[in-house]
């Protein structure tokens, strides 16, 4: 197949859509599919291939991490010539509407994978009602998606929320995989330590992701302190950033947990994973995730994790497979991960869980189901 993505968000950008987008069209590609991408051009893009078009972007001005693309070239005239099978649009912005654009002038089908939670984002929009925006978030949601052919999320409770916001377009539910490959060859847990001076005689907990409003970060320190005064040997590694930094840094500091908590910033793919591995668990607080794509990276090499029981992240610790999935509540929250900590058989039944439940999410079987999604897709055509 000759498959077209069109994003808002590529590498060098670092979150969950790059993530699985990336994963994805590494897998196709070694089928044997052609795959292009359609995306910004960001600061610090380094690919020579032929196979990323890089069009004009300006930065969203309450989130300068994103992108607002422009997607106004004479390039996109040249989609004509590439005999392209299916066109996937991984965001529903200026890259979305383009792609659907160019469904229509082509005949050629749109999937589209709703990976975000939009409804619960508009706290990034200043000056406006919050149920106007929460509003206006589901129109879209509903005008958008029901001009695909069809549409990929990444958990069934995310379906749940489509249908209930009135789509009607054809869903399937197919998560990110897992590249079990990064499991392998990971730095040793000294080296990893060592060189981001993570002290090396504490029990490390650790939060991968976007430090950011949405993600319950506040929530995240709270319970920390007080698995820190249980268990006093505890040390919390962040990794990743965003604009609840600062804030987090100072929050920190007003627990009294500044010495016990560690800031690493963003770090390339692989040193995620083995900052993953250096911990004994994964502490993932947020309650707005489709899938939980940190979640499933921590099973994978065998880090157990502690989640509020909501949205995405349910699916992956169904039946508490893997580690807990506990009430919105801080004590609640903080004393299931003491118990993790505490019961060493424990630990290690969720360690063996968290790596059997990992090899049921592969890139391989993902991939499978969105290549014959794919395939059904075209089949049908355009109507």
């Amino acid at each position: 197949m000759n498959i077209a993505i069109f994003t808002d968000t590529y590498l060098p950008q670092i979150n969950g859509v790059v993530t699985s987008t990336v994963a994805f069209m590494s897998e196709l590609e070694k089928r044997g599919h052609k795959i292009t991408i359609l995306c910004p051009k960001v600061e610090g893009a380094t690919e020579s291939t032929d196979n990323v078009w890089r069009f004009s972007s300006l930065k969203f001005p309450f989130q300068p991490e994103y992108r607002i693309t422009l997607p106004l070239s004479k390039k996109l005239l040249e989609l004509r010539k590439q005999n392209i099978d299916i066109i996937h649009a991984q965001t529903p912005f200026a890259m979305g509407y383009t792609a659907q654009f160019f469904g229509k002038l082509l005949k050629i089908p749109v999937v589209h994978t709703y990976h975000t939670f939009f409804a619960e984002y508009i706290h990034y929009i200043p000056l406006a009602s919050k149920d106007m925006l929460k509003n206006w978030a589901k129109y879209e949601s509903k005008r958008f998606c029901n001009h695909c052919s069809h549409l990929i999320v990444p958990s069934d409770p995310m379906k749940d929320k489509l249908i209930e916001y009135g789509i009607t377009a054809p869903i399937d539910v197919i998560p990110t995989g897992i590249n079990m490959n990064y499991t392998t060859n990971l730095e040793s847990i000294g080296a990893f330590k060592l060189s981001h001076g993570i002290p090396s005689d504490k029990r490390i907990l650790t939060y991968v992701g976007r430090l950011a409003q949405e993600k319950n970060v506040a929530f995240l320190l709270e319970s920390f302190q007080r698995i820190h005064q249980a268990l006093p040997n505890t040390f919390l590694v962040i990794i990743g950033g965003g604009p609840e930094q600062v804030a987090m840094e100072a929050q920190a500091q007003t627990l009294g947990i500044q010495n016990a908590v560690k800031f690493l910033g963003y770090l390339p793919y692989e040193s995620v994973f083995s900052g993953l591995q250096a911990a004994e668990l994964l502490l993932f607080p947020s309650k707005t995730e489709t899938q939980g794509l940190t979640l499933l990276e921590s099973l994978a090499v065998g880090t157990p994790a502690v989640c509020i029981d909501a949205m995405g992240v349910k699916d992956i610790l169904k039946n508490n497979q893997g580690g807990f999935l506990a009430q919105d509540s801080i004590d609640d929250y903080s004393q299931k991960a003491i118990d993790i900590l505490t019961d060493t058989s424990l630990h290690m039944s969720k360690v063996r869980e968290a790596l059997a439940r990992a090899s049921e999410y592969s890139i391989e079987k993902m991939t499978d189901k969105l290549e014959s999604l794919y395939v059904s897709t075209i089949q049908k055509g355009v109507k």
